[in-house]
């Protein structure tokens, strides 16, 4: 099958990302990135998105912020800051977590199997009784955390 629509000279999908800002209920101001939303294959057909999950860029999140996002897909969240913000027993199972500030966030409980924390700040969060099976934590400062009770299985560590 030929795409022949929304691709780049390289033949990439072209991404667009969308400025939003906070509203009643709703994230604050960062970016929503999506790739192009529909491809015209060679049948003439329109192709839907193939990408469930949207990145959230940019925002500052409180707990009322990522309840709103929980839904069927798992997010990925890139440059957030969710300093110092209560995601105690929330189920983000296979989320992505890049460059994000998580300074003195409290995850506490928090189902987090199969994340992925790459790059992140956060020093002094507490991952007291949280299931991490199967998360992979690449690089970023996590001095001072705390992990007690956490269950790690098979989960990796690596980077600097």
């Amino acid at each position: 099958m030929k795409l022949t629509e929304a691709m780049t000279p390289t033949g990439n999908p072209q991404s667009t990302c969308t400025p939003y800002m906070r509203t009643p209920g709703q994230l604050t101001t960062g970016t929503l990135c999506q790739p192009a939303r529909a491809w015209r294959v060679a049948t003439g057909r329109v192709m839907d998105d193939l990408f469930a999950s949207q990145p959230i860029a940019g925002a500052t999140l409180a707990r009322s912020d990522i309840e709103s996002l929980i839904g069927s897909a798992p997010r990925t969240l890139v440059d957030c800051d969710l300093e110092e913000a209560d995601l105690s027993g929330l189920d983000l199972t296979r989320w992505r977590f890049e460059r994000c500030n998580l300074r003195r966030s409290d995850l506490t409980g928090a189902k987090l199997e199969g994340t992925v924390w790459q790059g992140c700040r956060g020093p002094f969060a507490n991952f007291s009784g949280a299931n991490l099976s199967e998360a992979e934590f690449v690089g970023g400062d996590w001095n001072n955390c705390s992990m007690r009770r956490a269950s790690l299985t098979s989960s990796r560590f690596t980077g600097s």
